[in-house]
């Protein structure tokens, strides 16, 4: 698997300590401020990060290599409530004018959505079936340029067609809300990862298989 596209790759903490900031571990060094999050160790030993549903988010500053025109983003999820119709897993998402991508659960039609706009207004959507509740789930969204595809757990959802480029926008990377602090995640985020190119379904199911025993699935 390459690592050389990695744009974003976060650090999990290495103890119970209520963490201040995440570490990129990718070469761009695009380290992030936490706000209200608890760190949660699992079994396996894997610290995760805990949302409240509320005022938790980790935010991550603009930067031009966190709007590549094409992308992969993802990350394991535990959503624990459906209080929220849309939570935002990952998004670099602002006012109407200003939106670039966003990875979210839509728990009202019980899908994850990978969304794209390519002129900071209008946006499409490609889904996969998601059971809110189930426990962890990887969490995956591919945009090709002309395509793109969202994934749950390896599986991907039905293409939707998408040409163009990614909008470059100002707004923030957020993880667990969407900049502005809209569609809050309550529930469990962990390993959350951007790449600048589209991994392809082998890839995406390589890392799956990978991490799963984390996460005990």
């Amino acid at each position: 698997m390459r690592t050389s596209g990695l744009v974003l790759d976060e650090k999990p903490q290495v103890s119970s300590v209520t963490p201040t900031r995440l570490y990129d571990q990718s070469r761009y060094g695009n380290h992030g401020t936490w706000t209200a999050i608890t760190p949660v160790r699992l079994p396996s030993g894997l610290w995760v990060n805990s949302f409240n549903g509320t005022t938790s988010y980790i935010q991550i500053p603009d930067s031009n290599i966190l709007q590549p025109l094409i992308i992969s983003v993802f990350a394991w999820v535990n959503l624990t409530s459906l209080a929220a119709v849309s939570q935002a897993i990952l998004s670099k998402w602002g006012a109407v004018g200003n939106m670039s991508w966003m990875l979210n659960i839509d728990t009202g039609t019980q899908t994850l959505n990978i969304v794209i706009s390519r002129d900071g207004t209008a946006n499409l959507a490609a889904s996969q079936n998601y059971t809110p509740l189930a426990g962890w789930n990887f969490c995956a969204g591919v945009f090709n340029g002309v395509n793109e595809v969202a994934y749950v757990n390896a599986v991907p959802g039905g293409a939707q067609g998408c040409v163009g480029t990614i909008f470059q926008s100002t707004a923030n990377v957020q993880i667990g809300a969407e900049d502005g602090w809209a569609f809050p995640i309550l529930g469990m985020i962990a390993l959350s990862r951007v790449y600048k190119y589209a991994l392809t379904a082998s890839q995406i199911f390589t890392i799956y298989q990978a991490e799963r025993g984390f996460f005990g699935v």
